[in-house]
C-alpha cells in the first residue's frame, strides 16, 4: 500500500548550474546611473510622475534569436528594448545615446512584457536593457542588463540547467520562456515558496546526471537510477526551443511518503523512450537492469 503525493514542481528536482546564456550585471544593478531605479515619489507609475524601471529582465538564447521577458510595470503603456554588441555600462550621457554603442539598436512600442529578437549572429555577444514608458511619454531608466554569448538552440540539459539558475535566483514567474505553454498555465495557479527554490539550489551538487534522450519533439533528462529523490525532467520542443513540461511531470510522476519518485503506471507515458534501459517494478519504481 502506498502513500503517494502528486508531483508538485519544483520541490523534488535536481539541476546543475548553467550561466553562459544569462547574466545579470552586478546582481541586477551597477554604478552606472542608467541602471538605478528612481527614488520613490509616492505616486510612481502615474501619468505625471516618474515610472519605475522594469525588473527581472531575462534572456534565453535560441537558434539565431533571443527570447526576452521582464516583470510588468504598473502604469506602463509600452516598453522600449535597447540592445547592442557592447555593454551599456560603457554608455555615457544616458540611454538616449544608445547608438554610440557598437551595433546599438532601439525597438519601441512593445506592448507586452516579452519580446523575441530575431536574426542574431552566433558567436557575437549581445547586451540588452528595457525601459518602460507611461501614457504621458515619460520613460523610466534602464532595467538590469543581461547578455548572451551563444545564439543557438539550447540542448534539453542546458534548459534544465537554466531552470535551476532561475530557481537559485528565486525567479518564480510562471511565464518564463523555458516552460511549455501548458506548464505556464498550470503555474499561474501554483505557489512556489522561497524555501522550495532554495531546496533545488542546495541539492544541485548531489545530482549525477545519467542521460539525455530525444525522440522527435520530446526529450528526457534523467539522473542516476539510485537517486530516487531526483526525478527526471520531461521537455517538449515548442516554437523551435526545448521547454520544460512540468505539467506532464505532474501527471506521470508520483512520490511516496519518503519522497522517492516513481511512475504512475496507470498513466500513458509518451516519455517512456528515455527509460527503456531501466526496469520498472509492478509499482512503477525504476531499477537498474539486472
Amino acid at each position: 500500500m502506498f502513500y503517494d503525493k502528486v508531483f508538485k514542481p519544483p520541490i523534488f528536482v535536481c539541476l546543475l548550474t548553467f550561466t553562459f546564456t544569462l547574466s545579470s550585471c552586478g546582481g541586477g544593478s551597477s554604478s552606472d546611473e542608467n541602471n538605478q531605479a528612481p527614488p520613490s515619489s509616492g505616486d510612481e507609475g502615474s501619468d505625471n510622475k516618474v515610472i519605475v524601471s522594469p525588473s527581472n529582465l531575462i534572456a534565453v538564447a535560441n537558434d539565431k534569436t533571443v527570447n526576452l521577458s521582464w516583470d510588468n510595470v504598473n502604469g506602463a503603456s509600452a516598453y522600449s528594448l535597447y540592445y547592442s554588441q557592447e555593454s551599456f555600462a560603457n554608455l555615457t550621457g544616458g540611454i538616449a545615446n544608445y547608438a554610440a554603442l557598437e551595433g546599438g539598436i532601439l525597438i519601441e512600442v512593445i506592448t507586452s512584457n516579452s519580446y523575441i529578437v530575431p536574426d542574431l549572429t552566433d558567436g557575437v555577444t549581445y547586451y540588452f536593457v528595457v525601459t518602460a514608458t507611461n501614457a504621458s511619454g515619460i520613460e523610466s531608466v534602464a532595467s538590469n542588463e543581461v547578455f548572451v554569448e551563444k545564439i543557438n538552440q539550447l540542448t534539453p540539459s542546458e534548459v534544465v540547467n537554466l531552470y535551476h539558475e532561475y530557481m537559485k535566483n528565486h525567479n518564480d514567474r510562471p511565464d518564463l520562456p523555458i516552460y511549455t505553454e501548458q506548464t505556464q498555465e498550470m503555474l499561474k495557479t501554483s505557489t512556489v515558496t522561497s524555501s522550495q527554490m532554495d531546496n533545488i539550489a542546495s541539492n544541485a551538487t548531489l545530482c549525477n546526471r545519467d542521460a539525455e534522450s530525444i525522440l522527435n519533439s520530446l526529450a528526457v533528462v534523467r539522473y542516476d537510477v539510485s537517486q530516487r529523490y531526483y526525478s527526471p525532467y520531461f521537455l517538449v520542443l515548442e516554437d523551435g526551443m526545448w521547454r520544460i513540461d512540468l505539467k506532464s511531470m505532474s501527471q506521470i510522476i508520483r512520490f511516496n511518503n519518503a519522497n522517492q519518485w516513481r511512475f504512475d503506471i496507470n498513466i500513458s507515458n509518451p516519455f517512456s523512450f528515455g527509460f527503456t534501459d531501466w526496469q520498472l517494478d509492478e509499482n512503477g519504481y525504476p531499477h537498474a537492469p539486472s
